[in-house]
């Protein structure tokens, strides 16, 4: 009886609240405005097509890094949505890919089987640890920090979702 109640009052409220901070983000903020339009194909190819195209050398990595930089760059003063970046090194890394695939160590087809996405930007959730970038660390503590290394949040995945056995390998790796 309690849940059923819970549900009809939330069905009730939720839209109500929603309206009503709605409106009051309007009045604080003024109406939302529009993003800039894409003026770049490149950011609307998927993220399969662009691994494809980096791999054939089709196109640049560094290409690719750039465009959605200058993407993240104009859009977010409108989204908020960058709390930390690594720009200059992911330029970096993009022509570090492009250098490798230049060299011909590998075959598209080993290059395809191993690393699928190799060039492709991507951004995470500062709850993720990453190499040099902020991160939330003990979301209760609400404390940031960088890391020195890039495994924290692969442990903590591993240590939720596999239970004991990870919990005593992760506490003793640490």
């Amino acid at each position: 009886m309690t849940v059923e109640f819970l549900h009809i009052v939330l069905k009730i409220t939720y839209p109500i609240a929603n309206f009503v901070f709605d409106a009051l983000y309007r009045v604080f903020n003024g109406p939302t405005k529009p993003l800039p339009a894409i003026d770049n194909k490149i950011l609307l190819m998927s993220a399969t097509e662009l691994a494809e195209k980096i791999r054939k050398q089709q196109i640049k990595c560094k290409d690719v890094m750039r465009a959605y930089v200058k993407r993240s760059q104009l859009v977010n003063p409108y989204i908020n949505a960058v709390t930390d970046s690594r720009y200059v090194d992911a330029l970096q890394d993009a022509i570090a890919v492009d250098r490798f695939l230049e060299s011909g160590e590998k075959t598209e087809d080993q290059i395809a089987e191993k690393t699928p996405l190799l060039g492709v930007p991507f951004t995470c959730k500062e709850v993720l640890g990453i190499k040099g970038i902020l991160f939330l660390r003990f979301i209760i503590l609400f404390s940031c920090c960088r890391t020195r290394f890039g495994y924290w949040s692969l442990g903590i995945f591993l240590v939720t979702s596999m239970g004991p056995k990870a919990t005593r390998f992760f506490t003793n790796s640490l």
